[in-house]
């Protein structure tokens, strides 16, 4: 009989559908691992679940009957597997960044008669990345998983003892990133600004730090970026020229705050620390601005 509930309509099922399970040629199937082929079959035909060769849909099937060779099979989610980027603000809802993949598959091509199987890169079929990222210098590093199976490749039927290009390659390596680099703003062929929402200042323990502006930013020698902070259309600091590339770099204000006979060019000026409705100007050349961030320091 056909399973029609719970599993991929498409396999052939010796019993009932179970919830989501139902037992294929004498195994248990679940509905994410079918063994419905869908590389290198005719219309028609269902894959061996144990042997990962294919046979007609049609005809008997005795418990002992022998199936001609073919394709090997892959599983009904099949195809090729790699890291895209997405962002979002409250954990449940993300845009995606670029139909670009973040971390694309190493080189490689499909075995002959092993569609869900990739030789070359140890990653040139599927790519993933460990949660979390780790900060250290200037640098955000993470971890990248890979294998030579498509996603369904592996699923659903037992790996052959010999498979042309040998042995099936997974591995874990290291990827290096400029530290929160993921995306930026970029004035690449002269003139941009980028001007935020309304923004909300953290307060500092005046007696022990002050508060400053942090941007992580790269120019060329012909670019800069000027910050200004701004409230209801009127400029209340601006900051000297940045040009270079840093990734946590304070920005130094054309009007310093001072404290006795002591500036700080670095501190937020006070006329500024307690606007409800202040918002960040970046006039920029030939720049890419990663990120900023206000933050209590000291010293």
């Amino acid at each position: 009989m056909l399973c029609t509930t719970g599993c991929n309509a498409d396999v052939n099922c010796d019993a009932n559908c179970n919830g989501h399970k139902c037992t294929c040629e004498g195994k248990e199937v679940h509905c994410n691992s079918t063994g419905f082929c869908t590389n290198g079959l005719q219309h028609g035909e269902l894959c061996n679940i144990s042997a990962g060769i294919p046979h007609s849909s049609s005809g008997p099937k005795s418990p002992g009957e022998q199936l001609s060779p073919g394709p090997a099979c892959a599983g009904p989610n099949d195809g090729l597997l790699e890291v895209h980027m997405a962002a979002g603000r409250d954990g449940s809802q993300f845009k995606r960044v670029s139909r670009l993949a973040f971390v694309p598959r190493g080189n490689g091509h499909p075995r002959p008669g092993f569609p869900g199987i990739y030789s070359g890169d140890f990653d040139a079929a599927s790519t993933a990345v460990a949660v979390g990222t780790i900060d250290s210098g200037d640098e955000t590093l993470m971890y990248e998983i890979g294998w030579q199976y498509t996603h369904g490749g592996y699923d659903g039927f037992a790996e052959p003892p010999e498979i042309p290009g040998g042995p099936v390659q997974s591995g874990i390596s290291l990827l290096r990133l400029r530290r929160h680099g993921f995306v930026s703003y970029r004035a690449a062929d002269g003139q941009g600004q980028l001007v935020t929402k309304p923004l909300l200042l953290p307060g500092c323990n005046e007696t022990a730090s002050f508060l400053a502006l942090v941007i992580n930013v790269q120019t060329s020698v012909d670019g800069s970026v000027n910050i200004s902070l701004v409230s209801e259309a009127r400029v209340l600091a601006t900051s000297l020229p940045i040009v270079g590339n840093n990734v946590a770099t304070r920005v130094q204000w054309a009007i310093a705050t001072t404290s006795g006979n002591a500036t700080y060019p670095g501190r937020l000026p006070a006329n500024v620390q307690h606007v409800p409705a202040l918002q960040l100007q970046a006039d920029m050349a030939y720049s890419d601005l990663y990120g900023f961030q206000f933050t209590c320091v000291t010293g």
